[in-house]
């Protein structure tokens, strides 16, 4: 059996119950709004785009003193994605919200000779040089001409990108 010193015997319950009581009524922020499940594809010309992220920002002016709550999501080989804004999965919040798609092409190559054993003859990659795979238009909330309203619930949007 362990020695417990008597203030941490007396004060030990209080301080779990002060941190149980804080975490059930909050201190500050209300947390994040409501959520609701967000899916999807992302094709540009009819094709599926492979790589990139799809970022969905709402548009509702937040309250003074909260923070918006954006969501995002990886675009996977097939197009797909899904949104994450706290718990991976959890969706975004509900509400109308600009749609950010960021698809990049590119990247520095591998050094050659390093994996062979030969370290002291290995090149050094090149700059990585990234450029966008999709018109820069949808790659900021400001200049983006996508919106969709999240609605509570499963909500599927297909992202098309015609340019």
């Amino acid at each position: 059996m362990f020695w417990i010193p008597p203030r941490v015997r007396v004060f030990g319950p209080l301080a779990i119950a002060a941190a149980t009581a804080l975490a059930a009524f909050g201190c500050g922020e209300p947390g994040p709004p409501p959520l609701a499940k967000v899916h999807g594809k992302v094709t540009r010309k009819g094709e599926p785009l492979t790589t990139g992220s799809v970022l969905f920002v709402p548009v509702a002016p937040k309250e003074e003193g909260s923070r918006d709550y954006p969501a995002g999501g990886p675009i996977g080989q097939d197009g797909s994605y899904e949104l994450t804004t706290i718990d991976p999965g959890d969706g975004a919040a509900v509400g109308e919200h600009k749609v950010v798609v960021i698809s990049m092409t590119g990247g520095a190559e591998a050094p050659t000779g390093f994996y062979e054993g030969e370290s002291s003859k290995a090149k050094a990659p090149k700059p990585a040089t990234l450029k966008s795979a999709i018109p820069g238009k949808y790659a900021a909330p400001e200049t983006t001409p996508l919106s969709f309203t999240v609605k509570p619930g499963e909500n599927t949007f297909d992202i098309d990108l015609p340019d």
